[in-house]
């Protein structure tokens, strides 16, 4: 019995750092290791921090207009609903790798050449930000405002600009390859030189885009509004008047969508298969059947 009891006792104390470590990493008390307290003393009296280490910091809800934090570290900082706008953060790369900037205003700010890999900006404020050659690579942008944003060069691959408004924004030479825009507004967006291979640009608002100039192959533009856009086959005003009343592309909608277009694939490539196997049909249908399923599984055996 008591040697139960002490076993016991020394498989709690085994698994005690553990305990504690977790107890640190849920709460919002970040352990001394995350930053560097003479960064942070440093940045806190002259509000500027040049090649300092904050990363893990916690600034949510702070005021960082102004702020100067050329090349500074700020990886994984809670950065949500802070104010810079007008800060500088160029003049050397800022890390802001898996930072979360969920609702930051950042209007103004200069955030060139910016380290944004994996950073959640859902509703940020990025207004007339400047972006240029950012890494904004599997970035979350949801409805984040880009209004007039400059983008130039800029690294989106792979980023969710699901409901983002990048009206008049600078995407020239950006990448956007595998980019989710989703119900985007591009109203009058820069894209020449812009890289699109595998975006998916369903029910996104494409008034006054100039596409002539940029590969199309590959683009999801299922229900995309035309108005006025420029493609390389001459002007398209075909959704003139959805623009008037824009529906709204859910989720669930943008995969009926994607599985429509999946079926639509897979009858293509059953004539193609029976026109080359003409002896040998029943081989085709299994093919296309394997298709549905595939498409089926892909596009439709997901949560709404």
């Amino acid at each position: 019995m008591f040697y139960f009891g002490f076993k016991k006792m020394d498989k709690f104390r085994k698994i005690l750092p553990t305990v504690f470590l977790l107890a640190l990493i849920t709460s919002n008390v970040y352990p001394t290791w995350a930053f560097d307290e003479e960064s942070l003393k440093t940045f806190e009296e002259h509000k500027k921090c040049e090649e300092c280490d904050l990363s893990n910091i916690n600034f949510r809800g702070a005021n960082l207009g102004g702020a100067i934090l050329t090349s500074a570290n700020l990886s994984g900082a809670n950065l949500r609903n802070i104010s810079s706008k007008g800060g500088v953060f160029s003049g050397g790369p800022v890390d802001l790798t898996k930072a979360d900037l969920t609702s930051a205003d950042l209007r103004n700010a200069d955030l060139m050449h910016a380290i944004l890999r994996g950073a959640i900006l859902n509703q940020a404020n990025l207004k007339d930000t400047r972006l240029g050659a950012a890494k904004l690579s599997n970035a979350t942008l949801i409805s984040a405002d880009l209004t007039n944003a400059y983008l130039f060069g800029a690294n989106l691959i792979g980023a969710n600009l699901t409901g983002a408004n990048l009206s008049g924004a600078n995407l020239k030479n950006a990448n956007l390859e595998q980019a989710n825009l989703t119900g985007a507004t591009l109203s009058g967006a820069h894209l020449t030189g812009a890289k699109l291979k595998g975006a998916n640009f369903i029910g996104t608002d494409l008034n006054g885009v100039d596409l002539s100039t940029v590969k199309l192959k590959g683009v999801e533009l299922e229900e995309a509004i035309f108005c006025k856009t420029i493609l390389p086959r001459g002007v398209n005003n075909s959704g003139c008047k959805k623009n008037k009343q824009k529906v709204e592309i859910t989720p669930k909608r943008a995969r009926t969508i994607k599985f429509k277009k999946c079926n639509e694939s897979c009858a293509d490539t059953f004539k193609a298969c029976a026109v080359l196997a003409i002896s040998r049909p029943e081989s085709c249908a299994k093919k296309a059947t394997h298709c549905l399923y595939v498409c089926k599984d892909k596009h439709q055996n997901k949560p709404n």
